[in-house]
């Protein structure tokens, strides 16, 4: 009976010593994105009145748990992964907006602006190299799911009428896919107590704003638009020091 349970305990024991020696570590991270989408992809209003949409970054947020595995006798080289909640998204303007009233008698130039805000998980998956100083660069890909999608505009023939509103924002929210997978890199600095800061950039692969137009008698994908940007993250690993393992 007393082998049932030595034996587990001692499996136990050797698990953990394992991941010690292996330079295992889990984190937090937290920070700011700040974040554009740019590319080719025409808008209504830009393909039916000829205006010009100009993309701009947009701030926002992420935090999540972050988790590294060192390699080596001082782990210096390092697999790193992240699961961060994350916002990201784009601010737009149109350049030489014209808003003409109901009978067309005035005619008004108009700065007007849109949003994009996205919320979701990012996955980033990066090799990372630290120097004894604590200073490293990384390297690698990730994954975004994002499957809230905020469209909003001041455009004043969309509070002119509810419906017309509504149904404006939600076929442009509708447009947006929520998937995403590109490169990023970065780098940053860890101390030996744990704390660290850390900046990354990355681009996306995958096209963002599904439109379509017509060749033929058939409707085809159009344009493309992609997720550009950057991460400035600060950072706590527990137990970073341990054994000598930073």
């Amino acid at each position: 009976m007393r082998k049932y349970i030595v034996l587990p305990a001692l499996s136990l024991a050797l698990l953990n010593t394992s991941m010690a020696q292996s330079g295992f570590k889990l984190g937090l991270k937290g920070g700011l994105n700040v974040t554009t989408m740019t590319g080719n992809d025409v808008t209504w209003l830009e393909r039916e009145e000829g205006f010009v949409r100009q993309p701009k970054f947009r701030p926002g947020a992420h935090v999540g748990p972050t988790f590294n595995l060192g390699f080596g006798r001082h782990g210096n080289a390092s697999l790193t992964f992240d699961v961060l909640f994350s916002m990201k998204g784009s601010n737009y303007y149109y350049d030489q907006y014209y808003y003409e009233n109901v009978d067309d008698t005035v005619t008004t130039k108009l700065e007007v602006k849109e949003s994009v805000t996205r919320l979701g998980v990012d996955v980033p998956i990066l090799f990372r190299y630290r120097t004894n100083f604590g200073l490293y660069g990384e390297a690698g890909i990730f994954l975004s799911i994002m499957p809230v999608t905020l469209f909003k505009t001041d455009d004043p023939r969309y509070k002119e009428e509810s419906t017309t509103e509504f149904d404006y924002l939600d076929i442009e929210e509708g447009l947006y896919r929520p998937f995403d997978f590109g490169f990023t890199a970065g780098a940053g600095w860890i101390s030996k107590g744990g704390f660290g800061i850390g900046l990354r950039g990355f681009m996306g692969m995958l096209d963002q704003y599904e439109t379509y137009g017509f060749v033929g008698f058939a409707t085809v994908p159009t344009g493309r638009t992609v997720n550009v940007g950057a991460q400035l993250s600060l950072m706590y690993y527990f137990g970073w020091d341990s054994k000598r393992r930073r």
